[in-house]
């Protein structure tokens, strides 16, 4: 990232720390990884001595953390009235003085653009973060009336785009753009914290107190756009040269050999975690619906934490937690895996009690994986920790790096930035990364790719029917209207045949978008649909290149071609062949 966005990511800093009530907003992961900003925020502010008030308002509410709420991140009447409900439940707050936090990877989501206006309707001040340029946005954003106020200099707005390049599995935004929301979001956090201490410890800048403080603050690296994104570049690099993931992914206990195997005999994956790494494995649990088409049960997430805090508990639901996990066990078989994730130095930090708790879990999954089910580690541990002898941690350790496939990555700890143990959000880096991986990597390797295009994502909201028009397009190499129509009769909407689409094109005169062109009511009918159905592109790829006539000839052959007892051939196989 350039210097223009690291003045950028000051000028966010800025507002949040010049804000009365901090708002973050976003949809889907955005959402999510919006909501672990908010809580990193409160506890970094509650353990530096300050109370910051923040909240989070994520598209579909709470229930939308663990998976996508079909229409949500569209729904503008909703996004009006949940931040109404906001302001109302803070009374206190100077609208003025309320900063909205927008995230939307793709600058498309009507949740957030309705927000963002909404907030400086009042008079408040925002910031928009995405990673497609500002002039390429979508949706409402792309309003020109919306366009120009955001870009006004009149309006306190940073509008936060960065290029990150694209990304490694067309079609998905979770992998670059989705660590770089956290990134980023993570570094505006830390940088405010600094900011307002800055604020608290003012005195005229020719005082000897002030001289002095700077000189003890630059001795001690307080931190800067750089030197945070150094660090976080430093955790990738390990992860990125991690010779546990270097190893040749066809050997059995390859982590990404043990997921394939496990989707493929249509297994689960469980992923389980303490803290905020084990929030990570909620996150990636979560994505794989909508991603790449998973069941539900597919993939879950678990918090191992002995006690929940009850504003965490409120977001991910008592399922998800230690008993539910021990109780997932017991139903676990040969066809499982159980993905352990862990961040040694976090957990070092902890008292006994949590380290002898800990050391029993991982016990009791050793013992119950007499059942069959896999283990893998995912482990961030720093080069220089030092674990007493026959210790609890000690033991822990142990069991972890003797398991058949771990992911474990060294990283120096450089101790503290201002208010930030830099180590954990540094590993908390590398570790989503390697669950990306790992869950794409298994996706793919099970069939859910043309090449690098997913080609089984959910349509979920109308972004998504949009992306599966491409995707068509794309694999089957056919056109627009022939993509649209294929999707189309996989969703069973009947009266939007080639004949009304023609229609639709010569009444507008252009290219037929359904956020566009369709009704409302049609819209939503392909979002409840798609929402439902499983594999609606790969059966319109089928239809629009010729292979099948009918929507129940595409299903058929998918089912047939991809069981594994009939060789669990790929689209692409089925397509070529």
């Amino acid at each position: 990232m350039d210097k223009s966005v690291h003045r950028k990511l000051e000028e966010a800093a800025a507002l949040v720390a010049g804000a009365d009530l901090v708002v973050f907003s976003g949809a889907g992961t955005s959402g999510r990884l919006c909501w672990a900003a908010c809580q990193l925020l409160e506890r970094k502010a509650k353990s530096a001595g300050r109370r910051v008030l923040c909240t989070t308002s994520l598209a579909g509410g709470n229930r939308a953390f663990k998976k996508a709420v079909e229409h949500a991140e569209d729904d503008a009447k909703s996004a009006s009235e949940a931040l109404e409900r906001i302001l109302e439940a803070h009374p206190g707050a100077d609208p003025s003085k309320v900063v909205l936090v927008g995230v939307s990877c793709g600058m498309s989501a009507t949740w957030v653009a309705s927000q963002i206006l909404r907030s400086l309707d009042l008079g408040g001040k925002a910031i928009l973060l995405g990673f497609t340029p500002f002039e390429g946005c979508r949706g409402l954003f792309a309003e020109d009336h919306v366009k120009r106020r955001l870009a006004s200099s009149e309006e306190s707005v940073v509008i936060l785009d960065p290029v990150v390049g694209p990304e490694l599995v067309t079609g998905s935004t979770r992998l670059k753009s989705g660590t770089a929301t956290k990134i980023c979001l993570e570094i505006v956090v830390l940088l405010s914290l600094q900011d307002l201490a800055d604020r608290e410890n003012s005195q005229p800048s020719w005082h000897l107190k002030n001289i002095v403080a700077q000189l003890q603050r630059r001795a001690a690296r307080v931190p800067t756009p750089k030197s945070l994104l150094g660090q976080y570049r430093s955790a990738l690099g390990v992860y990125d040269s991690s010779l546990s993931l270097l190893n040749d992914f066809m050997i059995d206990s390859h982590p990404l050999s043990v997921g394939a195997a496990t989707l493929r005999e249509k297994g689960r994956i469980i992923y389980a975690g303490y803290g905020r790494e084990g929030v990570l494995g909620l996150i990636d649990a979560s994505e794989q619906l909508p991603t790449f088409g998973c069941q539900e049960d597919d993939f879950q997430g678990f918090l191992l934490d002995g006690k929940v805090d009850e504003d965490v508990l409120a977001v991910v639901g008592e399922e998800r937690t230690l008993p539910h996990f021990l109780r997932t066990l017991e139903g676990l078989g040969r066809r499982d895996t159980v993905v352990l994730i862990f961040n040694l130095r976090r957990l070092a930090m902890c008292p006994q009690s949590a380290h002898r708790e800990a050391l029993r879990t991982v016990k009791e999954v050793q013992a119950k994986a007499s059942l069959g089910f896999s283990v893998v580690a995912v482990l961030a541990c720093p080069t220089d920790l030092r674990l007493k002898a026959s210790s609890p941690l000690e033991s822990l350790s142990q069991v972890l790096f003797a398991l058949d496939s771990v992911v474990d990555f060294f990283l120096e700890d450089p101790g503290q930035l201002g208010c930030c143990r830099d180590f954990d959000l540094a590993a908390e880096a590398a570790i989503k990364s390697a669950l990306n991986c790992f869950s794409s990597g298994a996706n793919i390797l099970n069939g859910k790719v043309f090449g690098n295009v997913m080609i089984d994502v959910r349509i979920s909201n109308k972004k998504l029917l949009e992306r599966a028009t491409k995707i068509v397009m794309m694999v089957a190499e056919v056109d627009r209207m022939a993509a649209l129509e294929s999707v189309m009769r996989v969703l069973g909407v009947g009266h939007l045949d080639g004949r009304a689409l023609r229609a639709l094109q010569a009444k507008h005169g252009e290219a037929v978008d359904p956020s566009i062109h369709f009704s409302s009511q049609d819209l939503q009918l392909c979002i409840d649909r798609g929402s439902a159905l499983r594999r609606v592109v790969p059966a319109a790829v089928l239809l629009a290149t010729g292979r099948c006539a009918e929507v129940g000839e595409a299903r058929e052959t998918l089912e047939f071609w991809q069981d594994p007892s009939n060789g669990g051939r790929t689209l692409r196989d089925i397509v070529k062949g």
